[in-house]
């Protein structure tokens, strides 16, 4: 903590004393100094003096639109509001937008981390939410508190993804992660059909995000030399890894709320759109 804050006085005071100092070129160090985290594809300070990163920073806007607009359906509609996981799955989203803005913009490694453990932990929080699912014939709504294992089990994943460099722990856990809810909602969607096409538009988004943020980090060498034979700009993909697996969160979150309240015959009450869908499928 204290190396955090004393690079952000290095950057926020001294480098103020001299115009100069924010200006790059190739004897000039950078604005917040070298890159310790994952350097990606995008090439550094080239839009703006003040950000590593531009495009891969402003991106994540997608996350925090996201995030209100869960947190605003959580909080408004009473059955979700009382299931806590829904609430911190859209805070967990909204850290991520905040957290890889600012890892983009410096390209820190303590960023990165912090990046890394907000996205683990809204997914986390989304397999939460339907966990237990409500029983349609008891006269109270099981509302699948968040236990304690549940915040052990974030500090442990916490400090694998901070301590733990001998692979790549925090992709593995987050796959790993996705599978097995994915593999929920799927299940879910069985006994639900008004809600499958919105968990096949999830997983086309997933897959889609995942597809540019592959390319972005394995073929950075062989897209940029693509893009300069055929005079293109560079497609930004780690950027557009964002705008997709936020899309896709936001449907997830859906599919979530639709499957927890479903089975009691209530959530075409809150989504009009579902009405006609579940008329059909009754």
């Amino acid at each position: 903590m204290m190396g955090v804050l004393q690079r952000l006085w290095n950057v926020l005071v001294v480098s103020s004393a001299s115009e100069d100092d924010s200006k790059l070129d190739a004897d000039t160090p950078r604005l917040w100094g070298p890159a310790t985290g994952i350097n990606w594809c995008e090439p550094d300070y080239a839009v703006v003096d003040w950000c590593a990163e531009f495009w891969n920073t402003i991106s994540n806007l997608c996350y925090i639109v996201v995030a209100v607009r869960c947190l605003h359906r959580a909080q408004q509609q009473p059955l979700l509001s009382h299931n806590h996981n829904f609430k911190y799955a859209a805070i967990g989203i909204g850290m991520t937008g905040l957290m890889s803005a600012f890892f983009h913009c410096t390209l820190w490694w303590e960023a990165q981390k912090a990046d890394e453990i907000s996205e683990n932990a809204a997914i986390v929080f989304l397999y939460k939410t339907l966990s237990p699912r409500p029983d349609p014939s008891a006269h109270s709504v099981s509302m699948a508190p968040t236990t304690h294992f549940t915040f052990l089990y974030l500090l442990g994943m916490g400090l694998g993804i901070t301590l733990v460099s001998a692979f790549l722990f925090c992709e593995l856990h987050l796959i790993a992660i996705l599978i097995v809810t994915f593999r929920r909602i799927l299940h879910a969607a069985q006994s639900l059909p008004p809600i499958r096409r919105y968990v096949r538009r999830t997983g086309l988004l997933t897959v889609l995000g995942f597809g540019c943020w592959l390319v972005d980090r394995i073929g950075c060498s062989s897209l940029l030399h693509f893009c300069t034979v055929w005079g293109l700009p560079n497609p930004q993909l780690h950027a557009w890894w964002h705008f997709w697996t936020a899309l896709a969160l936001n449907e997830a979150f859906f599919v979530c709320e639709c499957a927890y309240m479903l089975p009691l015959g209530t959530a075409p009450m809150y989504f009009p759109i579902l009405a006609r869908e579940w008329g059909k499928s009754d």
